[in-house]
């Protein structure tokens, strides 16, 4: 059942942070592959991140992360898809496949997830994967910031921006960035208000 599979996934990162416990990532995999077993999304994502970081530079480690996001991604964990995305886009473990990468970023941006956004905000503007095109990067670069639908709050001191931790995530803090240097930097979108926002 699902509480079940969901307090194996809670001891496996017990087990992976060595909270309370010796610290065993083998152990964190058992009850991580336990819960995936029963088709649990978010134990596939765990147990393809570990694959990721598992030192070992055997090829199966990366087949191992694929299916496991692969399998986590059917049941629509958009976290898992985004991790599909980043395998092609970075070549990490597979041949470097910029269309594949925008086709899961962009499955992964339907399905709500915000740093997805960013990626594909990142591939329009560098002509990676579709065709360069400003108007939609700077649609998904907004639709990452969310910055003006959100409390993400800054603070500023000593004339220096930070942002709270726990508000925001940094492919939102970079696509705010973004967003400031293109509406300065590119002629045809130059609006030093909606600059100054971001």
């Amino acid at each position: 059942d699902q509480k079940h599979s969901d307090s194996m996934i809670y001891i496996g990162k017990i087990h992976l942070k060595g909270l309370g416990v010796e610290k065993d990532i083998n152990k964190a995999k058992e009850y991580f592959e336990l819960s995936a077993q029963q088709n649990n999304s978010r134990a596939s994502l765990y147990l393809g991140k570990l694959y990721l970081i598992d030192n070992n530079n055997s090829e199966t480690k990366y087949q191992k992360a694929i299916e496991c996001f692969i399998k986590s991604g059917l049941n629509n964990n958009s976290k898992s898809i985004l991790n599909l995305g980043k395998m092609y886009y970075q070549g990490t473990g597979i041949k470097q496949n910029y269309k594949k990468a925008f086709e899961y970023f962009n499955l992964s941006a339907e399905k709500g997830n915000l740093t997805a956004h960013y990626y594909l905000g990142l591939m329009f503007e560098n002509k990676k994967g579709c065709e360069k095109d400003l108007s939609k990067a700077i649609s998904h670069y907004e639709k990452c910031s969310n910055v003006h639908n959100s409390n993400i709050a800054f603070n500023y001191d000593d004339n220096h921006c930070r942002f709270e931790k726990n508000k925001i995530n940094k492919s939102q803090y970079i696509a705010c960035n973004t967003l400031g240097l293109i509406y300065i930097l590119e002629k045809k979108f130059f609006d030093k208000e909606k600059a100054l926002s971001y």
